[in-house]
């Protein structure tokens, strides 16, 4: 059975740390634990004329872009987007700009935008609107598909690696529940898990109740290319039903991850349900009947800890290669079908098809091709793909590199899987194609509505003259005929 852990809610650490005693960061010029706003409400005024019809008018007509970087009364910011709600209404995005009140230190902030009214809030903030964590950026995680919990994570004074001048620090998961503003802390204290030094996320439940992440051991360095890790990677879902309670499960004995030069070398990913965590490894589980030695995907049920080797074809028998020199056999990407399927990325050919993605099917053991990576510039480490795709995985959204590093563009692209048409999405409404590039990823919302990508075009909605990254969304299908599908 996995073991258990109780630690207090983030009041309890931030009333226990004393805002007044927090130290200051001189060499940044920022708050310990954060920057008062001057203005800590969401404003819902009204958009400038080229956005007004999409707003207080439910979903916009297909085709539309709406800039999503912006203040509450309209003006443009930069902006970089890192999530969208499953109706597309609502867009996450981080900014180092002043969306609300001030930000004199240019501290990149978690926003979130409702598309249909123009009202913003910030994130990572406390509900007197200062901002969470010493003057570093907050790092976007996730969201849930209703836009109500949202996942980040900042670092705060605590046990953990000293900044100059010298003052302990450490790095904490935090989820907040934007209805009501509260922030609950979903990762113990480093001090609670021996040779801990920090914390990689691996996924928020879609109801905000649980929240997984890997627990990185600290290393030693021994000369050479040697680094020797001085403890396990552990993965932990901390059930967040209490904030007063947060309850820490820690299934290190039932997934037992593989290192690489003192870093997790693996993947994982929980269920939208919360009640399993899909994870890849290269350590035997012999408690799944494995021992190969090889890369292999698994399905950890939290609450009991029962396993299942998933990295099969529909006769169950294994799926190799997959580069599994320099990744997994099968890498996790996302879960779709209400959580019944598993995209699994391949680094190389394997023994059942080409590189690419695949859905697993959890219900039925069926192994599908979705996107052969042959031929398109999708880039991935072998754990990863820079792609998304709705809930029902009849399309996928990923950057497109064009031309060369000199003259060419990234170009948020929509496929759809079944006919291999794709569309520019950074387009404006009248379809002129951006002047400029889509550095970083896009996101598609679950009912296949709304694409979310940032691009530095000038041309896009607005005036852009210093060619600033913003954060859109474009509508590229109707809801209705999108959850239809």
């Amino acid at each position: 059975m996995p073991s258990l852990f109780i630690h207090k809610p983030v009041g309890w650490v931030l009333a226990r740390l004393s805002l007044a005693a927090l130290p200051l960061l001189a060499a940044c010029g920022g708050g310990a634990l954060g920057d008062a706003d001057t203005d800590t409400r969401a404003s819902s005024a009204a958009e400038p004329d080229a956005q007004a019809q999409a707003l207080n008018a439910g979903a916009p007509a297909v085709g539309t872009l709406l800039l999503a970087s912006s203040t509450g009364t309209g003006q443009a910011r930069r902006g970089n987007t890192c999530g969208v709600s499953a109706d597309g209404s609502r867009v996450l995005f981080s900014s180092d700009a002043a969306l609300i009140g001030t930000n004199s230190n240019f501290l990149t902030d978690l926003f979130l935008k409702n598309l249909r009214t123009g009202a913003i809030s910030r994130i990572n903030a406390l509900a007197n609107g200062s901002r969470v964590g010493v003057a570093n950026p907050a790092t976007c995680l996730a969201m849930t598909p209703d836009a109500r919990f949202v996942a980040f994570a900042v670092t705060v004074p605590g046990s953990g690696f000293l900044t100059v001048p010298v003052t302990p620090t450490e790095p904490v998961i935090f989820v907040k529940d934007t209805s009501t503003g509260a922030l609950i802390r979903a990762t113990p204290p480093l001090a609670s898990l021996p040779n801990t030094a920090g914390w990689q996320f691996a996924g928020l439940s879609n109801d905000g109740k649980r929240l997984a992440f890997v627990a990185l051991p600290t290393s030693t360095y021994q000369g050479g290319y040697l680094t020797v890790a001085n403890g396990p990677a552990r993965l932990i879902v901390s059930d967040l039903s209490d904030p007063a309670a947060v309850r820490t499960i820690n299934l290190q004995a039932q997934a037992p991850l593989s290192l690489s030069q003192a870093s997790f070398f693996g993947d994982a990913l929980l269920s939208p349900d919360g009640q399993q965590v899909a994870f890849t490894t290269q350590a035997n589980v012999t408690a799944a009947g494995d021992n190969n030695g090889l890369f292999d995907t698994f399905l950890v049920q939290v609450d009991t800890g029962a396993l299942q080797r998933i990295n099969t074809d529909g006769s169950g028998n294994p799926v190799t290669g997959g580069n599994t020199l320099f990744g997994t056999a099968l890498g996790l990407q996302a879960f779709i079908n209400q959580g019944r399927g598993l995209v699994v990325y391949a680094g190389g050919d394997t023994n059942v098809g080409p590189a690419g993605l695949y859905e697993k099917r959890l219900d039925t053991g069926a192994l599908r091709p979705v996107l052969a990576t042959a031929g398109l510039p999708i880039n991935g480490n072998g754990f990863k793909l820079d792609v998304s795709l709705p809930d029902d995985g009849t399309t996928a959204v990923y950057v497109r590199r064009t031309g060369n590093s000199q003259s060419g563009q990234n170009i948020a692209t929509l496929r759809n899987l079944a006919t291999g048409q794709e569309t520019n999405v950074a387009t404006t409404a009248t379809g002129v194609a951006s002047n400029g590039t889509t550095t970083t990823g896009a996101f598609i919302s679950a009912d296949g509505s709304t694409v979310a990508f940032s691009n530095n075009g000038r041309n896009l909605v607005g005036s852009n003259r210093n060619f600033e990254l913003r954060a859109y969304a474009k509508t590229v299908a109707a809801p209705s005929a999108a959850a239809a599908r």
